[in-house]
């Protein structure tokens, strides 16, 4: 899809309609509208400048004077886009006509704001571009490396390729972050590495400068060429000593890990014997403690035996006990029942007083008798005896 028109109306208030071509140059004076076509661009595709944010606002700052501003362009397949703001009042609208190609990366139309970013924001950038994956083979990366050829092309230099790519390996390796993040590491670790052997060098220059001029050599004499071609051959004495000083770090290093190991080794031998003498000693301490344990055991068993005794001893007391509780909760609630009935037969007589009384007082006085029948004294008494017989029988059942 290529643009075959671009069209602006009041962009920094100009008005214009051109056709562009697969290369087409803008060529004219300052203020004739070069600027102003990559602005329409610009504008009509993202709807605003990257430089001056997303604001609708911020973007009609691009107008001239009015309140209306548009930016189109048509591609050669006969599609277009089109974008118009209308300001009222303080409020500014856009409205869109044709493709919607906003989430297009500003950077394809501002270059500057990808060299801006870090070094981990543009390799971040460049990941999420291509949509790669987190981690990657490193073994492309490093055949590229080797392919590159230094001008003049020397052994050092070949020697500090295959340092890097040697480095990229090992790093490779043992890497376990996402691939941006790593290779943000990885070129940072480089970039100091190369600051320092540019440290290194500059301080062997000054070294060398120094010492010709001691032996009384006219360094201001030399050309540039000689001076250069001094440099690089101090840079490759300087790669040569770093190399040396590598593999003497390497050297040291093994050397280094096999003592610490050594020691490990020997630390471990004599813990081995301290174990094995202390395995001797709790031999014979156990064999001293077994008759003790032994008299241990035995008075641990008598106790016992006696503890069981006494045990039974209090289940027969708790049964006797549990008799002894039986036959006072009989007997108690004998007695309750007894206390119940002497209880009624105390209200019985309470309530049966009067009648006795009375009785008694008939039982006592004879001239009752004698008024039943003044006529016939014998009737009378015979009566009479059967209605105290009664009342005796009355008197003894209330008694009882």
């Amino acid at each position: 899809m290529h643009i075959t028109r671009i069209g602006g109306k009041n962009v920094k208030g100009l008005t214009f309609n051109c056709e562009v071509g697969p290369l087409t140059m803008l060529v004219g004076k300052n203020y004739s509208g070069k600027t102003s076509r990559l602005d329409a661009i610009k504008l009509a595709l993202l709807g605003h400048i990257p430089t001056l944010g997303m604001q609708v606002s911020s973007t009609f700052e691009e107008a001239g004077e009015g309140t209306e501003m548009s930016a189109g362009i048509m591609f050669d397949d006969g599609t277009h886009t089109k974008r118009t703001w209308r300001k009222k009042g303080e409020r500014v609208t856009q409205e869109l006509d044709g493709e919607d190609f906003s989430d297009l990366p500003p950077v394809l139309l501002n270059v500057q704001s990808y060299f801006d970013l870090s070094a981990e924001k543009r390799t971040q950038f460049v990941f999420a571009a291509k949509k790669a994956s987190g981690t990657f083979d490193s073994s492309e990366l490093c055949a590229e490396i080797r392919r590159l050829q230094g001008d003049p092309h020397t052994k050092v230099k070949e020697a500090a390729l295959w340092a890097i790519v040697d480095s990229i390996a090992a790093s490779a390796k043992s890497n376990t972050l996402p691939a941006p993040e790593w290779l943000a590491v990885l070129i940072e670790e480089h970039t100091k590495a190369l600051q320092f052997a540019k440290q290194e060098a500059a301080r062997l220059v000054k070294t060398v400068t120094g010492l010709s001029q001691l032996a009384g050599d006219d360094v201001t004499s030399l050309d540039a060429a000689s001076i250069e071609q001094s440099i690089a051959e101090t840079q490759e004495e300087i790669a040569t000593v770093m190399a040396s000083h590598k593999a003497m770090l390497t050297s040291a290093r093994r050397a280094e890990e096999g003592q610490i190991r050594q020691r490990e080794l020997k630390a471990a031998l004599m813990e081995s014997e301290s174990i094995d003498r202390l395995v001797v000693e709790v031999t014979l301490a156990i064999a001293k403690l077994e008759p003790v344990v032994t008299g241990y055991k035995s008075q641990a068993n008598d106790s016992y035996s006696r503890l069981k005794e006494q045990q039974n001893v209090i289940n027969d007391l708790q049964a006797k006990f549990a008799v002894k509780n039986k036959e006072f909760y009989t007997a108690e609630k004998g007695m309750l029942q007894h206390s119940n009935e002497a209880t009624a037969a105390g209200n019985l007589a309470v309530q049966n007083q009067p009648r006795i009384d009375e009785l008694s007082g008939m039982l006592g006085d004879t001239s009752e008798v004698e008024l039943l029948c003044p006529t016939c004294g014998q009737m009378s008494r015979r009566l009479g005896g059967e209605i105290r017989k009664k009342r005796e029988a009355e008197l003894s059942g209330l008694l009882s």
